[in-house]
């Protein structure tokens, strides 16, 4: 008996000790998926059809060209954060970018900050009592950048993925967006509906082209977040006539390539890799924290930790690119947290490399359905413009919403859009969990 017990526990031991040798073999292999998407190709972008390059441009000063000069930025760039990945990264290495980065020579006033958001009422209400002349004055420069964006097809993120990455001036995008549709609505409640209603649906596009072409997640939300502002802004001005809906075209819904994450997880891949590139050939580009180069040298396998965050990111990637039903029925089954992809054995051979899956990849994966919540806010302002050219009473709403409920429906349940008549409210439930309320809404026309 004490026999068996011996080899019993021997078996077991062998099958632990040869299952940890596949998990230590498979740590210094990358997967050839992996590989895959490290190397995926982006089709050439010439500079002057970059919309990347535009964006940052709108930063430059006022006598540079913006797309000239971004180009020149983003490769001052590219080389510095070259020179960290061999080992040249040093304390005062932040000198050695172009001032630009941190202090842009054309910014929008502090005043923009503080701007109402338009897309909200208490905003709309607060710009049909004021005027906007002081913004506009401080920020014509960048408002006439701003409106040559509208003009681009085209977008590519040129530089190159990196943890020190100095950015892509999305703050001062952002901001300058805010006021442009912010002008759009003041002239709408002037009575410029035509010309209003051209500022809004160009920004539309602009933000779809984003949300298309999206390098990084950055960006991808970046483009999602205009999405839904404009489309609320669109729901308010349809509020605000009374009769003419016919100046509102329908919104089409998003393209599997607008709602995907593919592509911005693709971004955060290839930065994952020369991130550990930098941490083996120089792991004091990381702080006063830094860990011991014996230690980096044994406890960390760059090979595995991207296997490991590629099989994470794939998941979401999978995830995002599901129809919304699917997406709901799926979003349940797998997690978000990144430790759900890890084994207890990871933790022995590679301690580093779990510990930055960790801390770099903690939300990601809770993105995946702000697309769908944007598509399903598409279907309800189309369901505003729909109601107000038919001209359906407050009473018949719940009528309306059932008789088509084939057209206008939650792009989750596949439920007709509900009404709520003490908010007044068109709505469905979204499953954007970041959100303290999950109902996507627009005001009943």
């Amino acid at each position: 008996m004490k026999r068996a017990f011996i080899v019993m526990v021997g078996v077991v031991v062998a099958v632990a000790v040869a299952w940890l040798g596949i998990r230590a073999l498979t740590a210094y292999e990358l997967l050839p998926e992996a590989k895959a998407w490290l190397a995926q190709p982006e089709a050439p972008v010439e500079d002057e059809h970059n919309l990347y390059l535009a964006i940052i441009g709108l930063g430059v000063g006022p006598d540079q060209d913006p797309i000239v000069d971004a180009a020149r930025l983003v490769q001052d760039a590219n080389a510095w954060i070259e020179r960290q990945e061999v080992g040249n990264f040093k304390s005062a290495a932040q000198d050695d970018l172009d001032p630009f980065w941190s202090s842009p020579p054309v910014s929008p006033s502090e005043s923009v900050g503080l701007l109402c958001d338009p897309s909200e009422l208490t905003c709309v209400d607060w710009l049909r009592h004021n005027s906007l002349a002081e913004w506009v004055e401080e920020n014509q420069l960048l408002l006439q950048r701003y409106g040559t964006l509208h003009l681009f097809e085209q977008y590519r993120e040129t530089m190159l993925p990196s943890f020190h990455s100095p950015g892509s001036n999305v703050f001062t995008f952002m901001l300058v967006s805010k006021l442009h549709v912010a002008v759009a609505t003041k002239r709408f409640l002037d009575g410029e509906h035509d010309a209003a209603i051209d500022m809004l649906y160009a920004d539309l596009k602009l933000a779809r082209l984003l949300a298309n072409h999206a390098g990084s997640l950055v960006t991808k939300m970046a483009a999602l977040a205009l999405l839904r502002r404009d489309l609320q802004v669109l729901s308010h001005f349809a509020s605000l006539v009374t009769g003419n809906s016919a100046l509102f075209d329908p919104i089409t819904p998003l393209t599997p390539s607008e709602r995907s994450l593919r592509k911005a997880l693709g971004y955060e891949l290839r930065m994952s890799a020369r991130m550990n590139r930098e941490l083996l050939g120089n792991p004091d580009a990381f702080g006063d924290t830094a860990i011991p180069r014996w230690g980096i040298k044994r406890f960390f396998k760059p090979a595995h930790t991207l296997n490991l965050t590629y099989h994470l990111y794939a998941q979401w990637a999978d995830l995002s690119e599901l129809d919304a039903p699917e997406f709901a029925r799926a979003a349940t089954t797998i997690g978000t947290d990144p430790g759900e992809a890890v084994h207890w054995c990871d933790w022995i051979y590679n301690p580093i490399g779990v510990t930055i899956l960790q801390l770099g990849a903690p939300t990601f994966g809770r993105f995946t359905g702000r697309a769908h919540d944007v598509d399903g806010l598409i279907g309800l302002v189309n369901l505003k413009i729909a109601l107000k050219r038919a001209g359906i009473p407050e009473s018949e709403a719940r009528e309306f919403l059932q008789t088509n409920r084939q057209t206008f429906h939650s792009p989750y349940t596949v439920e007709p859009f509900q009404y709520d008549p003490e908010t007044q409210e068109l709505f469905f439930d979204g499953l954007n969990n970041e959100e303290e309320s999950k109902r996507i809404a627009v005001l009943w026309p």
